[in-house]
């Protein structure tokens, strides 16, 4: 796997991590599930989407850890981009639990979360923890130059202060994921929606409205998202690195094939079975 600056001492980026294509490949699929939720109601689609992109979202985690233990292809750059490209596959599941019926599938999807939250959260801890020593090989201290660009403002990724609060959040994310899984509980939604579930039935125009009223903060969210990735590339001068093609980007892109083509299949669908029943309203509307 190739890695962008021939110095030991200079700083670098793993192209099969950061690269574009595997940053494309994140943000399509979670800006694709943001906007078609409001409109296909099928959970079957959804859980299917959420189990995908949680299992993407693992196999990248799992390379950056396994890359981490066995060379040093690999710096605190990398580990800044991949944490927070992780924090997409969020979306995807929050549709599912929107949508999901009360089947075995959600007994998966739960499953499926507790185990990518579980490397996310140690992964997550690990890079902010040794920070200042992360990636890094012989007696080189280049991140001690490396900016997070924290919500977009660019901050010192070895500052006290921000790795105190990254480590606070993510030990507490951790803890939550693990009374979940360990209590059983099934995945909730957030109080305020489960007030509107009992008072209006699980409905599905509720579930329609639901996530249309949401759908702004998710869009925010997911902005806020690729900002953060961009700009923590941009003021490191690590962008014009991650463009170079490689193995791992292009199957980053392939895959991705998978969640448009189930979206793509459900639409057309839906279209072809309401235009056979005299119904051209193709399931798309929002009532």
């Amino acid at each position: 796997m190739p890695t962008i600056g021939a110095d030991l001492c200079t700083l670098t980026i793993n192209p099969d991590l950061a690269g574009v294509g595997v940053r494309v490949a994140f943000y399509v699929e979670a800006l694709l599930c943001i906007v078609c939720a409001p409109f296909i109601s099928d959970p079957k689609l959804w859980i299917s989407l959420a189990r995908w992109s949680l299992f993407y979202n693992l196999c990248l985690l799992l390379s950056t850890i396994i890359l981490l233990k066995t060379s040093q292809n690999i710096s605190l750059v990398d580990g800044l981009v991949v944490t927070t490209l992780s924090s997409l596959s969020d979306v995807a599941v929050y549709n599912a639990v929107i949508w999901k019926e009360a089947d075995t599938s959600a007994k998966t999807l739960r499953l499926a979360l507790f185990s990518n939250s579980l490397v996310y959260y140690v992964l997550g801890i690990t890079v902010w923890a040794s920070a200042p020593i992360f990636g890094l090989s012989s007696d080189c201290h280049t991140n001690a130059h490396v900016v997070f660009a924290l919500i977009g403002f660019p901050v010192r990724a070895t500052v006290l202060w921000l790795r105190v609060l990254m480590i606070t959040l993510m030990s507490l994310g951790l803890l939550i994921a693990a009374i979940g899984f360990m209590s059983g509980s099934d995945l909730k939604l957030p109080p305020f929606m489960s007030i509107a579930f009992s008072r209006h039935g699980n409905s599905e125009s509720l579930k329609r409205w639901l996530l249309a009223a949401t759908m702004p903060l998710s869009v925010a969210t997911c902005v806020l998202t690729i900002v953060t990735t961009e700009r923590t590339l941009s003021v490191n001068g690590l962008r014009n690195g991650t463009v170079q093609w490689t193995l791992g980007q292009l199957m980053a892109v392939l895959l991705l094939g998978h969640p448009i083509g189930e979206i793509v299949t459900k639409v057309f669908s839906i279209y072809f079975s309401e235009k056979k029943h005299g119904n051209c309203n193709c399931g798309f509307s929002m009532a």
